[in-house]
C-alpha cells in the first residue's frame, strides 16, 4: 500500500482520463448495498478493487456537476493519493 505500483498507476490513470473525458459527467445514484466480498480478511487485489472502485463512483454524484457543490480532503500515501486522483477525477 505504501509503495508505488507503476502497473497500478497507469490502470487509475487510465480510468481518471476516461472520467475526465466525459462531458457532460454521468450523474449516478447512490448504491443500495456493497457486495459481500467488497472487504475481506486477505484482500481483493489491486485490479479487483479499482474496478470495484468504478463501479461504485459510476452510482455517485460528481461535485462538478452544475447541481452539487463539495470539499474532498486528501491523503498522504502513494496509494492514497492515486485514490485521491480517482475520486477527484469522478469529482465525487
Amino acid at each position: 500500500m505504501h509503495g508505488f505500483d507503476p502497473q497500478l498507476a497507469a490502470a487509475i490513470f487510465g480510468v481518471a482520463a476516461e472520467r475526465l473525458a466525459a462531458d457532460p459527467p454521468a450523474l449516478g445514484g447512490i448504491p443500495d448495498v456493497l457486495p459481500a466480498e467488497a472487504i475481506t480478511p486477505q484482500g481483493i487485489g489491486a485490479e479487483a478493487g479499482l474496478e470495484r472502485l468504478r463501479e461504485v463512483l459510476a452510482g455517485t454524484t460528481p461535485i462538478d456537476h452544475p447541481r452539487y457543490m463539495a470539499f474532498i480532503p486528501s491523503a498522504a500515501t502513494p496509494a492514497a493519493a492515486l485514490t485521491d486522483l480517482l475520486v477527484s477525477a469522478f469529482s465525487v
